[in-house]
C-alpha cells in the first residue's frame, strides 16, 4: 500500500484547508523545493532521507530522496496528504532523474495519487536516466477523500532519485 493509505494521518503542508477555497488550480504548496530548509519542506519522508540539492530542473534546488542504508531493498517515500472535499479530476506533474548513472539492477522510480483506501493511479518502476524526465498522472476522485501524492525511490539502500517542479492541480470538477 502507498504511504498514508488508510492511516488517518494528517501531515503535510495544510493543502486540505486550501482545497475548499481553490476550485481549480494548484493544490500542493511546495512545488520547486527552493526552500532554505535542510529538508524538503512540507513533505513527509518515510523509509529514507530527503534534502534540497543543487542541480534542479528549474531554479537552484531540487529534492534528493534516498533509501536508508540498512533499509534492505525497501523503498523511500516522499509523500504529501491533502483533504479533497470538492472532488474532481486531479493531475500530478513532476520532473525526476537519477543523480548518478543507474545500475542495471536498479528497480526504478514510482509515483502515485491515491485515496485513503489506496485506490488511484500509480506508475511503477519508471526507469530514469541522469537527465530530468517529465511524467504526468491524472485521476478523478469523488468528494470527501484524503488524497496522497507520493514518490518512491524503489532502490537498494543508499540509492537516490532527484525530484523537482512538482505540481498537483484540480484539472476539472
Amino acid at each position: 500500500a502507498a504511504p498514508g493509505a488508510g492511516d488517518g494521518g494528517g501531515a503535510g503542508d495544510g493543502g486540505g484547508a486550501r482545497d475548499a477555497g481553490i476550485p481549480d488550480g494548484e493544490i500542493v504548496h511546495q512545488t520547486d523545493f527552493e526552500s532554505t530548509s535542510s529538508t524538503c519542506a512540507g513533505w513527509n519522508v518515510i523509509g529514507g532521507t530527503a534534502r534540497p540539492v543543487a542541480g534542479a530542473h528549474s531554479g537552484e534546488k531540487a529534492c534528493l530522496l534516498c533509501a536508508s542504508v540498512g533499509n534492505g531493498n525497501a523503498s523511500a517515500f516522499l509523500e504529501q496528504r491533502l483533504a479533497s472535499s470538492i472532488g474532481g479530476t486531479f493531475t500530478l506533474v513532476a520532473w525526476a532523474r537519477n543523480p548518478t548513472p543507474p545500475t542495471p539492477s536498479a528497480p526504478g522510480f514510482s509515483a502515485g495519487i491515491v485515496d485513503e483506501s489506496d485506490v488511484g493511479v500509480k506508475v511503477e518502476n519508471l526507469p530514469l536516466g541522469t537527465e530530468f524526465q517529465r511524467f504526468e498522472l491524472t485521476k478523478a476522485f469523488p468528494p470527501n477523500r484524503e488524497l496522497s501524492v507520493y514518490f518512491a525511490a524503489r532502490t537498494v539502500a543508499g540509492e537516490c532519485v532527484v525530484l523537482d517542479d512538482v505540481t498537483f492541480v484540480r484539472a476539472s470538477p
